[in-house]
């Protein structure tokens, strides 16, 4: 049933029930992050910067807050990378 209402599989919901069981978290605190390193997190600065900017000119092409980002917070995002922040 829990997996149900959460949308999600079955095996998440033993998933997480495992890993709260024995590490008092839902995620595994001892596991390695894989894979590439993030530019932008939801905690970061960066995005704070682009939502002024956008707050400020709401019509802002991606490719011209790609170049603002990279001119003013040395940051080069993909166009791809920017979508899947903002939408």
């Amino acid at each position: 049933q829990i997996y149900e209402q959460a949308n999600c599989s079955i095996g998440l919901v033993f998933k997480v029930f495992h890993n709260f069981r024995a590490h008092g978290q839902v995620n595994n605190p001892f596991t390695k992050c894989t894979g590439r390193p993030r530019l932008l997190t939801s905690h970061h600065r960066d995005i704070e910067y682009i939502s002024a900017l956008l707050d400020a000119n709401p019509v802002l092409y991606l490719d011209e807050i790609q170049r603002r980002m990279e001119a003013t917070r040395n940051k080069n995002l993909s166009i791809a990378s920017l979508a899947r922040l903002l939408f």
